[in-house]
Order: C-alpha cells, then structure tokens, then sequence
C-alpha cells in the first residue's frame, strides 16, 4: 500500500471513491447511441470526472488500532460513453487480478500481524497488560473468566453445603432439647 499521508494527525489507511452525477452523462450518451438494454445486460462505460470534493470519514473499522480514516474523493461525472466488451476486457481483467493480489497481501498482513502479536506475547511484553487482538491475551482471558466462574460455582456449592450443615445441626440440636425433656 503506498503512504497516502496523514489527516489531522491520523493516518491514511485507505480509499474510496463517491460520483455524482453519473446519470447526467450517461443520459446524453444515450441520445447519441440509444442502447435498448435489459436486466442482466452487462455493459461498458467510460466516464470523464472531476474531482470536486474530499471526505474523510470516522476510522476505518479495518485499522480501529491504528485509528485510520480513509479518505473519499466525490468526483463529479461529465462525458460518458459506451466501450465494447473488446475494449474494455483487457483493463478489466487487469483489475481484477490487482484486486485479487491486494487481498492475498492484506490477508498475509494481517497474518505477518498476528504473529507478530504472539511473539511479542511469548517475550514477556504482554506481561503487564494484555493486548486486544492477541490470540495468547486473549486465550488466557477466556481461560482466567472460566477459572473465576468455577471458582464462584464452587464457593457458591461450599455456601450451601454449610448451610445444610448448620440445619442439620439446628435439627440435632433440637431434638437434643426434646430428647433432653422427655428424659
């Protein structure tokens, strides 16, 4: 991914893309070449834009650790017009292996992370706090909640066996003072 930059003091992790206008140039390069298209029709256009404004929304929820934003250029859409399949296919197919490369690489990033998380685990630095995301922090969470709910079962067991225990003495005591009068 190359360095888009920063956003008042947050990074830049990503893209996206917002166009407006889009039907005003497909429209009049629909009165220039009329196509009668139905649904499941698939076609290729080629739009000119400008782009007009920049949004930066609130964290990427794919970088929460990092805080990233991304940021979205609105573009306005000017002239459009139909490519044939032909054209088009080869640029096509370029981007869609592109986008096939980019999601093994982030898929391997946040592999590479993850085991950097465990390392970093297994070498103590987690010792003091541990760290959302690291499957060992984690883990030992889940098994430190596990610990305290049977610890807090078995107290509550303990309780009540003491409980019946000071009946049952309640109950022998008391025949004790019956048995004691009859006597």
């Amino acid at each position: 991914m190359s360095d888009l930059g920063e956003y008042n003091g947050r990074p830049i992790v990503g893209t996206g893309i917002i166009i407006r206008n889009t039907g005003d140039g497909l429209s009049k390069a629909m009165t220039v070449d009329p196509r009668d298209l139905t649904i499941g029709d698939q076609v290729y256009v080629l739009l000119e834009a400008t782009c007009v404004d920049m949004h930066y929304p609130v964290e990427d929820p794919k970088y929460p650790a990092i805080g990233g934003v991304r940021r979205i250029p609105v573009l306005s859409a000017g002239t459009a017009t139909f490519i044939d399949e032909a054209d088009a296919s080869a640029a096509i197919q370029r981007q869609k292996e592109r986008e096939r490369e980019h999601a093994d690489k982030v898929s391997g990033q946040v592999t590479i992370s993850m085991a950097i998380l465990a390392a970093e685990h297994d070498d103590g630095k987690h010792a003091k706090k541990r760290v959302p995301g690291c499957e060992p922090c984690d883990e030992e969470a889940r098994l430190e909640a596990a610990e305290a709910d049977a610890a807090r079962e078995a107290a509550a067991i303990a309780d009540a066996e003491a409980a019946a225990e000071h009946a049952d003495d309640e109950v022998a005591a008391a025949r004790g003072r019956r048995g004691g009068k009859r006597g």
